[in-house]
């Protein structure tokens, strides 16, 4: 009879501990599927922003391309200020998704990959007053100093999505690694 009671009570402690341990189990599950959720979620987020940046990016370089003394009167002035400032709120914006406190120094390096974009983009509104073909335009990026005035743009955009599909990929192995 008490090798009974005995095998109860330990039948008993057993399963309790089995029933925290699958409580604590699902706790870490559920937090790891939330984790991975909102890290898949913030990538979606910071890759349409980014989108958006590069639009932006595009359109105000193609504004400047088009500039010249004639065509600049204030509706022009107008939308082109406009259009500048949206770019600066995109880039803001997408920057915020990058804070400078991060475990490996990741974030501030791709902050300033975006950086750079807006760095050539205010050097070469700056050139404009002085040269609206920038025939001797002279970025301070080494990346696109010597490139041809024409492709310089484009490898810069380059350089800026490779980094940015770089950081993303990581950012996506992350989350998979989190959902396991």
């Amino acid at each position: 009879m008490n090798w009974t009671i005995i095998f109860a009570g330990v039948a008993a402690i057993v399963s309790v501990v089995n029933v925290f341990v699958s409580i604590r189990n699902s706790k870490s599950q559920m937090r790891a599927q939330i984790i991975s959720s909102s890290r898949v979620q913030w990538i979606k987020e910071v890759r349409n922003i980014f989108a958006n940046f590069i639009k932006l990016s595009a359109e105000f370089h193609n504004e400047l391309l088009f500039l010249n003394d004639s065509k600049i009167d204030i509706n022009f002035e107008k939308s082109f200020n406009m259009l500048r400032g949206n770019l600066w709120a995109n880039y803001y914006q997408l920057i915020s998704y990058f804070p400078d406190m991060d475990s490996d120094g990741r974030n501030i390096d791709i902050r300033k990959t975006f950086e750079e974009l807006i760095i050539y983009l205010e050097e070469k509104l700056e050139y404009s007053y002085k040269d609206t073909t920038f025939k001797f335009f002279k970025p301070s990026f080494e990346i696109v100093k010597q490139e041809n005035v024409s492709e310089q743009f484009k490898v810069l955009l380059d350089y800026i999505s490779n980094d940015f599909s770089n950081y993303m990929k990581q950012e996506w192995e992350k989350a998979k690694s989190e959902a396991i």
